[in-house]
């Protein structure tokens, strides 16, 4: 019996010493050298290569297609873009908050949201937002408060910390391999084509009708909110339209408001306002404006951050 203790006892720190060398090689050698990709890369880029940003744009997908730096402030040509397909909502931005906070320093903060992400969010939209930010665990002390409510199977995957990069080797490494390609960028990723008639009307009739409200998400904004308070950043809260008003809800728009105290909200997500957004040629689907739309919606961001002397 001792002997088979002392085999699993040899057995585990094994694993635990490949586990944290490989890491540390990993880390160091790939993953730090890594600035694009939406694994890690592109914080990596915004933390490295835009120490001196002074206007930074977070967000969703509707954020990075949708506004650009160089047009919402043509005079200054250290705005960007940090927005993220398939995340970028409230959790997931204060993390990248947390994690470049200390490296970054901007006078503005725009951010985008939907209102429909914060009504009846599942948990695995949630976990997804934190795992995202797996690879930056050791840098994140809100990031590791928030799984302390993780389950013991979760914890216990973390203990390793290879698993931190779960699902994201394939394309930590293919970005890798191009990160000389990148060069000076803005972070904007402009959407080409335009949107067929049919994808309007199949996206309206699945509208979600749920009223429950996300008090993570909420949460999260109110963090937000504080702080660019405690730091002395101006922060705009930006509500983009969609096509034919498709994600468009009044009533979880006045919920919305009700739980929430916005300083500085910029509520365009009613598109009867914007009679040169209506068009569908300005459209790449129902909720994403292509690269024409997304200059028109980027000056419209634009006038409404001068209404509020932003920039000032």
């Amino acid at each position: 019996m001792r002997k088979i203790i002392i085999k699993i006892a040899i057995l585990l720190f094994l694993l635990v010493a490949i586990d944290r060398s490989f890491d540390f090689l990993f880390t160091k050698v790939f993953f730090e050298k890594t600035i694009s990709g939406q694994a890690g890369g592109t914080l990596n880029y915004l933390i490295q290569n835009k120490s001196n940003v002074n206007f930074l744009i977070l967000g969703t997908s509707r954020a990075i297609h949708q506004i650009d730096p160089a047009v919402v402030n043509a005079s200054s040509s250290l705005g960007y873009n940090a927005g993220v397909d398939g995340l970028g909502k409230s959790v997931y931005n204060k993390l990248l908050l947390d994690i470049a906070g200390g490296k970054i320093h901007p006078e503005i903060i725009i951010f985008q949201i939907d209102v429909n992400d914060y009504f009846h969010q599942t948990k695995l939209t949630f976990d997804n937002q934190l795992r995202a930010l797996y690879p930056f665990y050791n840098q994140s002390p809100e990031l590791r408060d928030y799984l302390k409510d993780a389950s013991f199977t979760e914890k216990l995957k973390l203990f390793f910390h290879m698993y931190r990069y779960n699902g994201k080797f394939y394309n930590i490494l293919f970005n890798f391999a191009k990160r000389k390609e990148v060069g000076n960028n803005s972070g904007f990723i402009p959407l080409n084509g335009s949107i067929r008639d049919t994808q309007a009307s199949e996206a309206y009739e699945t509208k979600a009708k749920n009223l429950e409200i996300d008090t993570n998400g909420i949460n999260a904004i109110k963090q937000i909110i504080e702080f660019c308070n405690v730091r002395k950043i101006k922060l705009y809260i930006v509500l983009p339209p969609s096509y034919n008003n498709v994600w468009y809800n009044r009533e979880k728009l006045d919920i919305f408001k009700k739980n929430i105290q916005i300083p500085n909200l910029i509520d365009m997500s009613d598109i009867s306002q914007f009679d040169n957004l209506k068009i569908s040629e300005n459209w790449k689907d129902v909720t994403h404006l292509n690269n024409i739309g997304a200059k028109k919606f980027s000056g419209y961001l634009r006038d409404s951050l001068i209404e509020r002397n932003a920039f000032n």
